[in-house]
């Protein structure tokens, strides 16, 4: 065990050590910021523990060389606690000096040359030293001081950032379908249609004679209900308990009511949601607007007690009571469609007649018999598809059916692809899908070195024919992202990084779901263009349409910097996550061991008052 008095005497003889620079980052650090400036920005340090040793890494060799390339070059550790960072006190560790906690020896420029080595992944690693055993590595997080000339140049917060999850844009692969549906027949095997329902209050019962209207309306004699996905919103007001019950009944009478008119049983998916958000927002300019103020908590015990208040905001309550349907249909079929004997001979007629239209119909009816298991997968290999440029959709979807259903490798598609290229030349369908099947071998290292001019000349190709901008966007998006990290790889740092703000340029005219634009923000901030991450996920924040993933992620990149704080926009986001989802906003606080982001961030007022009000068992209040 180690006195109070060594610990302190101890820590005395290492703050000596570490000199101010002449200026603020002055002549001392003037080397350190020039080289830092000149780094690849993904080289960035990280510091854990492993059964007892410290260690950091950098992604090369660069930072170590060349940064601590002289004898009085060095680094060390601040161990941080936990418990330095409580609701009871006055948090203001900013100005100490040197360190805020308990800092580690500095290890020089000859230690630091006898302690790193290369891990198996080529990142570069620094053996820096023991852990004290009087430290529990759950509840301490690691900043680092560089030393330059013996001065402190750099004290780093070491936050714990994802950047895991981001992938390729999904490309798809084009088939071919019906562009002129003019027959009965041609009807769309399936589809999918969204509406939205306003439910009475406290009321949770449908009859068929209240759906017959909506059966009616949306034309369902000629398909069947394969699917319905209901997302049902409650009201702010009642206890948690009834309203999770109402929605469960609620859901129950729809699909009950809907299955009265077919026999096929209906898959039914509930989801149960809160619709605090419209509610925030249809209070806005209402003399109900003092309300925002208040808690979750607060807001349905108030409105709840106050008979008055709820009957006066029935108006607004009212469209919280919803939702949300989704049905997937699928075309009623005919008995011939059911035989695949008649289903055969069919096809072989229509394609006698040179009826491609009708072809593409049964071809896509044949898959969908494939893929529920109602017919052979051998169908095909009993029927002989002339080999011209008409039929050429035809044989764009089988490969991309046999590629489906694993009964060709990738190579093999593309070598197909390849081939109805020649004997269809002009077809930008089949041109697509061949780019997609390139940048997908690409991407997994399947094909030997391929010519990156020629797949961006494919790329190039396909525009201004009738391929959608957007789907030519993500051919190009994947590409940048493939590329880059080829020239990562290779080193050729300034044309990746010329890369990736290509890449972050592209984004903008691209349309992206919510998954896909938060990857892409993760690829980005990868290489450290934090500030155009952080742009492209405020952009579609600004917009209303995101995602609480999107919110997060936004709130990591950013609540770091204390110049937000003070912004009313910032703070309402702040509230929306914290309203969204509590728990997850709290973990940002856990120390980085834990999974937090740091425990640090609650050196900031405003952030250690939403912690404190939150997370920490205290009362809630407003806290902006």
């Amino acid at each position: 065990m180690i006195l109070a008095s060594s610990y302190v005497s101890a820590q005395e003889r290492e703050t000596t050590k570490i000199k101010h620079p002449d200026s603020f980052w002055g002549n001392r650090c003037r080397s350190y910021l020039k080289t830092v400036k000149e780094l690849p920005k993904e080289e960035r340090y990280s510091v854990y523990s492993d059964k007892g040793i410290i260690f950091i890494t950098a992604p090369s060799s660069s930072f170590f060389d060349e940064i601590y390339d002289k004898a009085k070059d060095g680094i060390a550790i601040d161990i941080i606690k936990s418990d330095q960072y409580n609701c009871e006190e006055n948090i203001n560790l900013s100005d100490e000096w040197p360190n805020r906690g308990y800092l580690m020896p500095t290890l020089f420029k000859k230690d630091i040359q006898k302690k790193v080595s290369s891990n198996a992944l080529g990142a570069t690693v620094l053996e820096y030293g023991y852990l004290p055993s009087f430290f529990n590595p759950e509840e301490i997080e690691f900043n680092l001081l560089i030393i330059q000339k013996k001065a402190l140049c750099d004290y780093s917060i070491i936050s714990k950032l994802d950047y895991k999850s981001w992938a390729l844009l999904n490309m798809g692969l084009y088939w071919d379908t019906l562009s002129n549906i003019t027959d009965s027949k041609l009807k769309l095997l399936s589809k999918k249609i969204k509406f939205e329902i306003l439910f009475d209050k406290n009321e949770s019962y449908f009859s068929p004679s209240d759906i017959k209207p909506l059966y009616d309306t949306l034309n369902l004699s000629s398909f069947d209900i394969k699917e319905i996905t209901i997302t049902s919103y409650t009201s702010i007001e009642g206890s948690k308990e009834r309203n999770t019950q109402l929605q469960k009944e609620r859901s129950e009478s729809l699909v009950n009511a809907l299955q009265e008119y077919q026999n096929e049983k209906i898959i039914a998916n509930m989801i149960s949601k809160e619709n605090w958000s419209q509610f925030s927002k249809d209070l806005t300019g209402t003399k109900f607007e003092f309300l925002k103020k208040y808690s979750k908590e607060k807001i349905n015990r108030v409105v709840t007690r106050d008979k008055n208040l709820s009957k006066a905001l029935e108006p607004i309550l009212k469209n919280q009571q919803k939702g949300l349907i989704e049905l997937r249909l699928e075309r009623k079929i005919t008995s011939y469609e059911n035989d695949p004997v008649q289903l055969k001979e069919l096809f072989g007629h229509v394609l006698y007649q040179h009826e491609v239209e009708q072809a593409l119909f049964l071809q896509q009816l044949i898959f969908d018999k494939i893929r529920n298991n109602e017919i052979s997968e051998n169908f095909f290999d009993q029927i002989e598809v002339p080999k011209s440029s008409e039929f050429g959709p035809l044989f764009n979807n089988l490969i991309l059916f046999y590629s489906e259903r694993n009964k060709i490798e990738s190579l093999e598609a593309l070598r197909q692809f390849e081939n109805l290229t020649i004997q269809i030349p002009n077809n930008p369908k089949i041109k697509y899908n061949r780019v997609v099947l390139l940048i997908q071998l690409w991407t997994r290292g399947e094909t030997e070195k391929i010519n990156r001019s020629y797949i961006s000349k494919l790329i190039k190709s396909l525009e201004g024919t009738q391929i959608k901008n957007s789907l030519i966007k993500r051919l190009w998006i994947n590409y940048n992202i493939i590329l880059s990290q080829y020239l990562e790889y290779e080193k050729d740092y300034k044309r990746k990084d010329r890369w990736v703000k290509e890449l972050y340029h592209q984004y903008k005219s691209a349309d992206f779901s919510n998954g896909e634009l938060l990857s892409l923000a993760k690829y980005i901030a990868f290489y450290s263009h934090f500030k155009s991450a952080e742009g492209m996920l405020y952009v579609r924040i600004r917009g209303g349409n995101y995602s609480e993933d999107i919110l997060f992620y936004y709130l990591k990149l950013t609540v770091g910097n204390p110049k937000k704080h003070s912004k009313s926009t910032y703070s309402s986001l702040i509230e929306k996550a914290i309203d969204l989802n509590k728990i997850r906003y709290c973990n940002l606080f856990l120390p980085k061991p834990q999974g937090g982001l740091t425990f640090q961030l609650k050196e900031y007022p405003i952030l250690k008052k939403t912690y404190c009000n939150f997370c920490n068992g205290l009362p809630n209040s407003n806290f902006f």
